[in-house]
């Protein structure tokens, strides 16, 4: 059995696992984002105070003093409340001039000689910023070009991106929390109708098969409702057959068995052997008719349009069907030498339809034409093709159906008035069943100006469909 899940779950799982990656990528970018305008802005006051060194530092080669700052122009520089901060001053090839020689000369690139430019590097065994700016400074000989390198430590910048980050992800986790709370109450609204469903479902007796009423259902569940109530024609179509058959076999099994029991009491007092013998033929005549209508009660039931819907149909080739029946009931017709032939000029016929109905529809029309015809007689069975499909024929010379009586003929238990041969009065029924359940038409008419009957079913054309290997 497979489990059971839940579709409010599924939905919110659906539904969760794409706004969580939503929010980790908007996350992700937001974050990126704002750390580059952050450290714009961080490396712009570390561009200044080195902008401001390397001016304080000409000036003080103007007035011939060290390339040292004083202490108070340190103090002022370069403090920071949670940041060290450092310079120095390189020649270019790297000779310590003045400064801080902790923080090492930053070799520029080829390209980045006469450029400031920013790098990171450690001092002291902290993580540093480093901005080195090209300058140039009075010196003995003339000017002389240098490189000013200013450091700070990532202290703040990391303080506030971890800020940013908290700032960033606490309004979208709440923002998750909202849409989660809305999402559970949403779904659990949209499956309302679902639940008034199962509601209306289960509140009904077994046999309450009417249609179920919810109104303002959105569509989804309006095909779910009409699905159920189309289920539950077709149950209630098919209780009826149900019940039809069941009434049918009641009232004509009734006086079947009636006779069987008083023919069975009849023999028990019976001291006559030859009127002994006579009471047992009679029991086993009515016990083969007995037979014969349980047979065919049960092939009106299979025979059902609900029950044959059900079945699966496929392509098939009638005349070797029919050609197959005719053979099996050529024994029916040599006790009374009539006889029973089939003829077609086709070599396949192929329809739609399921063959174990068939075969059945087939022996009903072959079984009456043999009953019904006199002795050696002559019963036809043929398969032709026009314009619109395959006509199988049933063609007898007994003594036929009144026009009056065709009609009626194809109800259930009706038997022309005067018929003397015994029978049930369905096989007819049986062969419109399935007639019409395999879409065919079925046709009666004289078979010869003189007298006979033909019965004619007319099937449509699937031999664009025919197996491969067949064709």
């Amino acid at each position: 059995m497979k489990s059971r899940f839940s579709v409010r779950r599924q939905l919110l799982k659906w539904l969760l696992v794409p706004l969580l990656i939503l929010i980790a990528v908007d996350s992700t970018i937001l974050y990126r984002i704002s750390l580059h305008f952050l450290r714009k802005a961080f490396d712009h006051a570390l561009y200044d105070t080195a902008y401001d060194v390397s001016q304080i530092i000409t000036q003080n080669r103007l007035n011939n003093a060290q390339l040292e700052l004083k202490p108070e122009v340190r103090s002022m520089l370069l403090s920071s409340q949670d940041d060290e901060m450092y310079y120095s001053v390189y020649d270019p090839q790297g000779r310590f001039l003045g400064g801080d020689k902790a923080l090492a000369y930053q070799a520029p690139q080829s390209w980045q000689r006469k450029v400031m430019y920013f790098v990171g590097g450690h001092v002291a065994g902290h993580d540093v910023r480093v901005v080195s700016m090209p300058a140039v400074i009075p010196g003995d000989q003339g000017d002389e070009s240098v490189r000013i390198q200013v450091a700070e430590t990532r202290n703040r910048r990391q303080h506030l991106a971890s800020q940013i980050l908290l700032g960033i992800l606490i309004p979208q986790l709440l923002l998750l929390l909202v849409a989660v709370v809305l999402m559970w109450f949403g779904i659990g609204r949209g499956l309302r109708p679902l639940w008034d469903l199962h509601a209306a479902l289960a509140q009904r007796t077994p046999r309450d098969l009417s249609p179920v009423q919810l109104t303002q259902v959105p569509e989804e569940v309006s095909m779910l409702v009409e699905s159920i109530n189309q289920l539950m024609q077709q149950v209630q179509r098919l209780l009826e057959s149900q019940n039809r058959f069941i009434a049918d076999a009641a009232h004509q099994l009734r006086t079947p068995l009636a006779g069987v029991m008083a023919q069975t009491e009849l023999a028990q007092y019976e001291t006559n052997p030859e009127a002994l013998q006579k009471s047992l033929a009679n029991i086993a005549m009515s016990t083969e008719r007995l037979v014969h209508m349980v047979n065919q009660l049960l092939i009106l039931a299979r025979a059902e349009p609900e029950v044959m819907r059900a079945i699966q149909m496929h392509v098939l080739d009638l005349r070797a069907l029919a050609q197959h029946v005719t053979g099996d009931l050529i024994s029916l017709a040599l006790p009374r030498n009539i006889d029973l032939g089939f003829e077609s000029e086709l070599s396949h016929a192929w329809v739609l339809g399921d063959a174990t109905s068939l075969e059945e529809m087939l022996s009903n029309l072959v079984d009456n034409a043999i009953r019904y015809s006199d002795e050696g007689g002559r019963v036809t069975v043929s398969l032709t093709r026009d314009d619109q499909g395959f006509v199988l024929s049933v063609e007898d010379d007994g003594p036929g159906i009144p026009e009056d009586e065709r009609e009626k003929v194809f109800e259930r238990f009706h038997r022309v008035i005067g018929t003397e041969q015994p029978g049930s009065g369905l096989g007819l029924a049986i062969v419109l069943e399935i007639a019409q359940v395999h879409g065919a038409t079925i046709q009666m008419q004289d078979a010869t100006p003189e007298g006979g009957l033909r019965i004619s079913l007319r099937f449509a054309d699937r031999s664009a469909e025919a197996p491969v290997a067949a064709s």
